[in-house]
């Protein structure tokens, strides 16, 4: 189960950079991805396996928690922000439905 974490970082971590390389260097964005991603993850593991079809949902909120984590750190606009919390969160949760 730990995998699906490291596939995570895998997918979620570059393209966090994609959008945040003019803000920020890629050390500071990768260690924030993976904090971001590991603080948000375990949500995401227990509702798939104890409500399986309320991932969506789930999935939702992790985006809008991670959303609102990177409009703190980066000063990013809220715009901004949400599309790049929702974008990298849909993109990694559409890859791991099509992947099941």
């Amino acid at each position: 189960m730990w995998w699906y974490l490291f596939y995570t970082f895998l997918l979620e971590v570059p393209l966090f950079y994609i959008f945040l390389r003019k803000r920020d260097n890629w050390l500071n964005i990768s260690l924030v991805g993976v904090l971001l991603s590991a603080i948000t993850w375990p949500l995401g593991m227990y509702a798939y396996h104890v409500w399986h079809w309320h991932i969506v949902i789930i999935e939702f909120l992790i985006a809008m928690v991670e959303s609102i984590l990177l409009q703190i750190y980066w000063q990013l606009g809220w715009q901004r922000a949400f599309l790049i919390g929702f974008g990298v969160n849909g993109f990694s949760f559409g890859v791991g439905l099509l992947s099941n």
